[in-house]
């Protein structure tokens, strides 16, 4: 399966095997119960590159469930457990740098929708020229 951009799907390489990052609202409700914040706070903390590895291991873990479940393999996405994710982050290429390079993007996305400040569809996947739904001024490259 690959990553559907207009959904605002993301995807990642771990133990060199691509898996997809859905951002269903079920998924970003994982994630706040998680990490005890919210999106638009993870957003945040992702645009200042604060965030945390369990907070990225969270997301990861959550978003791949999410897309497991949508392709109907909800008993494969229980078997994901964020602690294996961490560890298979910290072994990938690029490390946990890897990813956090590629979740602002995502979660500002899944926190405007795909649209900027003043309801315009973005162009791509983590457009460096949209406005930060967290800030209301343009987005870190």
């Amino acid at each position: 399966m690959s990553a559907n951009e207009i959904r605002g799907e993301q995807a990642i390489l771990l133990d060199g095997i691509t898996h997809v990052m859905r951002p269903s609202w079920a998924a970003l409700q994982a994630i706040e119960d998680a990490t005890g914040m919210s999106i638009v706070e993870l957003g945040a903390r992702a645009e200042m590159g604060r965030l945390r590895g369990l907070q990225i291991a969270v997301v990861v873990t959550e978003c791949i469930k999410a897309d497991l479940r949508h392709h109907g393999k909800s008993r494969e996405a229980d078997a994901w457990d964020v602690n294996v994710v961490a560890a298979k982050l910290m072994e990938a290429d690029g490390g946990l740098v890897a990813a956090i390079k590629q979740l602002p993007p995502f979660l500002r996305d899944a926190v405007t929708g795909r649209y900027t400040a003043k309801g315009e569809a973005k162009a791509a996947v983590g457009d460096p020229a949209g406005e930060s739904p967290t800030t209301g001024t343009p987005a870190a490259a």
